[in-house]
């Protein structure tokens, strides 16, 4: 619960376990301010970067967002969970060319990686970036037949090339 956290905190204020659960739990119940002043100041790793542009995010706050998830990315270049993040944010600013960019760079760094792929098929439909999507869609689709996002998202791109039947 968020008293043991704050115990811990207050033994030691850099604890990053601590940091974690009490953001996590202060998130869960919509305290974002209280996140961005827990977290500013911490360490940038992947758990707390994600919670602070989480609740910068809920606020609106994209461009501070942003630079929190970038200064985490320099620290975790290959991290699918960072570039996860800053996708979102980068689709709320309609930066979709640099969202795209960032997931393709994070597929070439963890090859194989589904999360990743599944985030930039979604991507490239929702920003209706077909051609580029449409061989992906085979693919993923036989590495996760019973996934209901593959399925819609594949069903949206054979639909847009005109592929009724599929």
């Amino acid at each position: 619960s968020s008293d043991l956290w704050k115990q811990a905190l207050g033994i030691d204020p850099h604890a990053v376990p601590a940091l974690e659960g009490l953001s996590a739990d202060l998130l869960a119940r919509q305290d974002y301010m209280d996140v961005i002043g827990l977290l500013q100041n911490a360490p940038r790793t992947e758990k707390l970067a994600i919670n602070l542009s989480q609740a910068l995010g809920m606020l609106n706050y994209l461009d501070e967002a942003n630079k929190v998830l970038t200064e985490a990315l320099k620290l975790s270049p290959g991290s699918v969970s960072l570039a996860s993040a800053m996708t979102v944010v980068l689709v709320k600013q309609l930066r979709y060319e640099d969202a795209i960019h960032l997931l393709q760079q994070t597929i070439q760094k963890n090859p194989g990686n589904q999360e990743a792929e599944v985030q930039l098929f979604r991507v490239l439909v929702l920003t209706n970036h077909i051609n580029l999507a449409r061989p992906m869609g085979p693919k993923l689709l036989a590495q996760r037949p019973h996934d209901s996002e593959v399925l819609y998202l594949n069903g949206i791109v054979e639909r847009s090339v005109g592929d009724y039947a599929q």
